[in-house]
C-alpha cells in the first residue's frame, strides 16, 4: 500500500464520521471514516478508519444482552465489549496495518471486483505453494474472502479475527475455523 509523507498509509476520506456495523453486526455501534487507500501502482480500495465512541459502548453493551439475554448477563457483555478492537479487522491488519477496516466485498469504484483480488494483484503478491517468512494464509468460502492471517517467520501465525484482539495462533487452529487456505507473498 501507497505511504504518505509520514511513513503511514495514505488514507483519503471527506472526514464524515458514520454509524457503521462490522460484517452487518447491529450490536456493536462505532464512528468511523469511510475513505480510500491505494495499492503500490495507485489502485484506490474503499477503507474505513474506527473510532472508538466511549458514549455508545453502554449502547453495545445493552444491544448484546436485548439480543441474547439467555447467553449474556451485563457482566458477561462487559467481560467480551473489552476483548473488542475496532481499530482494523483481519484484512485491514495484515494489507494496510492496525489502524484500517477492509471489507472483502465487490468495490463498486474498480468494476464490482473483490477489494481482496484487488489488492493481491495490485500490490504485487504472488500465490506460494506452501507458507514461509512473511506470507499470508488467504481463506474464502464459495462466495467470498472469509480471513487472513500471516506468518513473521513461516511457523509462528498471527491473527486479527473480525472485532477482537490480534492473538498468536497456529496454522491449523485457523484451518478448523475457516478451511484450506491458499498461501501468497509480496
Amino acid at each position: 500500500m501507497k505511504k504518505n509523507s509520514n511513513g503511514g498509509i495514505e488514507f483519503k476520506t471527506n472526514g464524515l464520521k458514520e454509524n457503521c456495523y462490522p460484517h452487518g453486526e447491529p450490536i456493536v455501534f462505532w464512528d468511523c471514516q469511510v475513505g480510500r487507500v491505494y495499492t503500490d501502482n495507485g489502485t484506490s480500495i474503499i477503507a474505513y478508519k474506527f473510532h472508538r465512541n466511549p458514549h455508545r459502548a453502554k449502547d453495545t453493551i445493552r444491544g448484546m444482552i436485548d439480543l441474547d439475554p439467555d447467553n449474556y448477563s451485563e457482566e458477561d457483555a462487559i467481560h467480551l465489549f473489552t476483548r473488542f478492537d475496532y481499530n482494523s479487522n483481519c484484512f485491514g491488519y495484515t494489507f494496510c496495518g492496525p489502524n484500517f477496516w477492509v471489507d472483502p466485498v465487490p468495490d463498486y469504484a474498480n468494476k464490482n471486483t473483490d477489494t481482496i483480488d484487488l489488492i493481491l494483484k495490485n500490490d504485487g503478491y504472488e500465490r506460494i505453494a506452501r507458507p514461509t517468512a512473511n506470507s499470508i494464509a488467504l481463506f474464502r468460502d464459495d462466495i467470498r474472502y472469509t480471513h487472513v492471517c500471516q506468518t513473521p517467520d513461516g511457523e509462528r501465525w498471527i491473527s486479527k479475527p473480525a472485532i477482537f484482539k490480534l492473538q498468536e495462533t497456529t496454522l491449523e487452529s485457523e484451518m478448523e475455523k475457516f478451511g484450506v487456505p491458499v498461501f501468497y507473498k509480496k
